[in-house]
């Protein structure tokens, strides 16, 4: 797998994770909070962590020429901000250990 490929399998399993939540928002409610999970953060804001997720994934392909630059996720607050760059270096460092694993080359 190349780097590129690992990042689009990044953004297709941040866009099933998108769906995920929807889904549980269809079942359960916006507000609803999930039993077993710690922590009480209801659907809709899982929800919103997962866009945040999407867009930092889309910044990425687009910084890499990727995609079009025209593709400008816009950037809301500081929050939202921290909330990229947190992802961004996560995708950076799972790169990592997949090729430490010799499944990115």
């Amino acid at each position: 797998m190349t780097r590129e490929e690992h990042i689009l399998a990044c953004l297709s399993e941040e866009c099933a994770e998108v769906i995920k939540e929807v889904s549980k928002i269809h079942r359960f409610g916006m507000n609803d909070v999930h039993p077993d999970i710690e922590g009480f953060i209801p659907n809709i804001e899982r929800l919103s962590g997962e866009i945040l997720d999407v867009i930092a994934v889309v910044g990425i392909l687009r910084d890499e020429n990727m995609i079009s630059s025209k593709i400008n996720p816009i950037f809301a607050n500081d929050n939202v901000k921290i909330a990229i760059n947190k992802k961004r270096d996560k995708v950076e460092r799972y790169i990592k250990y997949a090729r430490r694993k010799g499944t990115v080359t």
